[in-house]
């Protein structure tokens, strides 16, 4: 069959769609890296930088399996269209290289021109601040009293980027100044989640409290406030001790304060049923046209 002119020509017409069907795949991750380049898919944890350059390295390293696949395909060697294809790959690879290396040179930029000491300053704050202090949340209600965490987002967007870009190992060198910076950043990483614990449980306690009750509890919120205060203003992050002796305590009086506020709701519910109770309760039950004897009557109501 090989021999036949018509089988001959059908197979090379076969090899040629393959190889089409490889630069129209081609064309299409080329449409699509140009549609993306400047807002990149990426998963939240990613950072802006780092996450674009692992993106852009994804699809590199899917090209180069593709391309390693056409190439083992010996008998498209000879075909004009096999060199075609080739070179299309290579140059799709070489614009998706020179995107990551321009893409780091950014970030480089970028970390050059972050000052240490406004960086170390931004460490000097408060760890947690109330939601009306906040001017970056737009569009919700702000006089709820809520706590939240006060860490700088620049510099977690750094720890984020020098996380990422270590993963690369010796192909990207950190610059010292985010290397040196990032250094500490699993202990500011478990000091921001021992800091959450007071938030979401001082949060919990505003959640579970109506307006009416708040005003019932708001000696208990304002005892609490007082050894909440020193996160508000004085406790920084950097300093020593706060998840040893801080942290505890408030988780412990906001949990105290929590399951007074859960008792109380519990009783609530109870005054609520017994009140229903009585209310459905026949106090008197007297029948129509019923004379009752002389000690009758006490014994039908006992009934």
């Amino acid at each position: 069959l090989a021999r036949r002119d018509g089988i001959k020509l059908d197979v090379e017409k076969q090899m040629v769609n393959v190889l089409n069907r490889f630069q129209a795949e081609l064309q299409f991750i080329k449409r699509e890296f140009d549609h993306l380049r400047k807002h990149p898919p990426l998963p939240p944890p990613h950072s802006t930088y780092s996450g674009a350059v692992l993106w852009a390295k994804g699809i590199i390293r899917y090209l180069h399996s593709q391309v390693d696949m056409v190439k083992d395909i010996f008998y498209l060697q000879p075909l004009t269209e096999f060199q075609d294809a080739l070179t299309a790959a290579e140059s799709l690879i070489t614009i998706l290289e020179d995107y990551v290396v321009k893409t780091y040179s950014d970030w480089l930029a970028d970390v050059n021109e972050l000052d240490q000491g406004a960086l170390d300053s931004k460490l000097e704050v408060s760890i947690m601040k109330k939601v009306e202090e906040d001017k970056t949340m737009v569009g919700i209600n702000k006089d709820t009293g809520h706590l939240m965490l006060n860490f700088d987002d620049q510099i977690s967007r750094l720890f984020n980027e020098v996380r990422y870009f270590e993963k690369f190992r010796v192909e990207f060198k950190i610059p010292y100044r985010a290397h040196e910076l990032a250094a500490d950043r699993d202990t500011y990483r478990v000091l921001r989640e021992n800091v959450m614990l007071v938030v979401r449980a001082y949060n919990a306690i505003l959640d579970a409290l109506t307006p009416t009750e708040r005003k019932l509890f708001a000696e208990h919120i304002k005892r609490l406030d007082k050894k909440i205060k020193p996160g508000l203003s004085r406790l920084t992050w950097k300093m020593g001790g706060i998840s040893e002796y801080y942290v505890k305590d408030c988780v412990r009086a906001c949990k105290e304060l929590f399951d007074t506020i859960m008792a109380f709701k519990e009783n609530v519910v109870k005054i609520h049923k017994k009140c229903q109770f009585i209310k459905e309760t026949l106090l008197v039950n007297i029948e129509k046209n019923t004379v009752y004897d002389d000690g009758v009557f006490e014994l039908v109501q006992d009934r």
